[in-house]
């Protein structure tokens, strides 16, 4: 149960350290997209405002010189169609500073007096105007002249100065916002500059934190694999010598019945050592018990052998024959059973070779035939039987084992592979054994294995890839 729990905590950990590196990467983002937005503002502060009114303001003041030149051509006007055309050019010239005026208002951003008194001085230029065309109305030129030359140029300095008043504020206001919107240019550049390496920092630091301790996870995980194989194993251990006890049952009940034998004939005196024949005949029992015996004490050994090998640890994969170790598996399973007289049926389609751990493999083999054979015997099946087949396709080979026991109950069928799940009592179960044949084809062998129900049986699916 430590690995679950460990891999949700480190769910957890990838879940936190995505959530902060998103956050910091938001907060870096809005911080960048405020800025902007505040220098877009400043920008168009600086385009609406200062530098409009400034145009505007020496728009005015063009309009103005010009109308203040043409009303000085009024009283030189040599005939109509000259004092007609200074007087067109001044009205349009009028027409344009009216407009100029109601632009400056709705963007000036100084005090509306400041314009106010403009427009005053402008109106009191157009009654100086106003008087000079009375003038010539009347054919007097010379004091129309006279009028304009001293009134009009006094007048001309006055708007003059008021209208440069407009532009220095306006310029003034313009140089502020562009100096505004470079320190907040700045600033940005200053605060993104120290945050970037910090969140970057941050995020290499939890990246750095999360890979060192999945690589702790993944080294206890591998640990806590060892230790599941070796407790399946030792859960083993015990059904083991069971199985070797029944298989030595029998040679050693031979080997008992022939010492008996040869102790029953010799104290018997069943041969007559005087003479020859018999001589012969007690040297030929002898010969043919110990060979009895010898034969059987290599099934012992072989046997024995046989277990031996299998819980040695397979330091590296072997290039073998997947029929190797179903071989092996049966050969060790065989005795019980027929004690059991459990029918197993053979039938394997290939002899293909593939890369095997395979003291593993037997284990996974057994470790199903086994729960095959306790399920067989708990239900008391009437002709129990179990199948192993071999199919192989292109590039996979698969395995079936198979009973004919009823099946799994399919609540629990989900469950069958995780570690200290048994239907078993505690006596006889410990709940590794699936567990383990899950880790070793799946992590040790890059396969697959499944259970399912099928022709009134359990079946187990092993696939393993040739490629492998």
């Amino acid at each position: 149960m430590n690995g679950v729990v460990i891999s949700k905590h480190i769910k957890k950990l990838i879940l936190a350290s995505f959530g902060i590196t998103i956050v910091l990467v938001l907060v870096l983002g809005l911080f960048s997209i405020a800025k902007m937005l505040d220098l877009a503002r400043q920008t168009e502060k600086l385009y609406q405002h200062p530098y409009s009114v400034s145009n505007s303001t020496k728009n005015i003041q063009l309009n103005f010189i010009s109308m203040h030149r043409y009303m000085k051509d009024i009283p030189l006007s040599k005939n109509d169609k000259q004092l007609q055309k200074a007087i067109r050019e001044i009205r349009i010239s009028e027409v344009t500073i009216d407009k100029e005026f109601e632009f400056i208002i709705s963007r000036y951003l100084g005090e509306k007096k400041d314009i106010q008194k403009v427009q005053d001085a402008f109106i009191e230029w157009k009654i100086i105007l106003d008087k000079c065309l009375k003038l010539m109305k009347q054919g007097k030129k010379d004091e129309a002249a006279c009028f304009t030359r001293n009134q009009g140029e006094e007048h001309v300095q006055k708007v003059n100065k008021l209208i440069s008043y407009l532009i220095n504020f306006a310029n003034t206001k313009a140089e502020y916002f562009l100096k505004s919107s470079a320190d907040t240019m700045h600033s940005s550049i200053y605060i993104i500059v120290i945050l970037l390496p910090t969140i970057i920092a941050i995020i290499i630091s939890i990246m750095i934190y999360l890979i060192k301790s999945m690589l702790r996870v993944h080294t206890h995980l591998q640990k806590q694999q060892e230790v599941f194989l070796m407790q399946s194993r030792m859960a083993q251990m015990g059904e083991m010598i069971s199985m070797i006890a029944h298989q030595w049952r029998q040679p050693l009940a031979v080997i008992s019945a022939i010492a008996m034998n040869v102790k029953l004939k010799l104290t018997l005196d069943s041969f007559d050592l005087a003479k020859e024949e018999e001589r012969q005949k007690c040297v030929d029992f002898l010969i043919n018990g110990v060979n009895e015996v010898e034969t059987n004490i290599e099934n012992l050994i072989i046997t024995l052998s046989d277990f031996r090998n299998f819980y040695k640890p397979n330091r590296a994969p072997v290039f073998v024959s997947i029929t190797q170790p179903i071989d092996k598996a049966l050969s060790i399973m065989d005795s019980s059973f027929k004690t059991d007289n459990i029918k197993l049926i053979q039938d394997c389609d290939s002899d293909t070779k593939l890369n095997l751990y395979e003291n593993e493999f037997i284990q996974v083999l057994i470790n199903i035939l086994k729960n095959a054979q306790d399920n067989l015997n708990e239900r008391k099946v009437q002709s129990p039987k179990v199948s192993i087949t071999t199919k192989t396709s292109e590039d996979t080979i698969t395995l079936s084992i198979c009973d004919n026991g009823g099946g799994i109950d399919e609540t629990i069928l989900s469950k069958i592979f995780e570690p200290y799940f048994s239907t078993k009592d505690e006596a006889n179960g410990t709940g590794l054994g699936l567990h383990m044949s899950k880790i070793i084809i799946e992590d040790h062998h890059n396969g697959k294995i499944k259970a399912i129900n099928q022709n009134g049986g359990a079946c187990f699916i092993i696939e393993l890839g040739l490629d492998q």
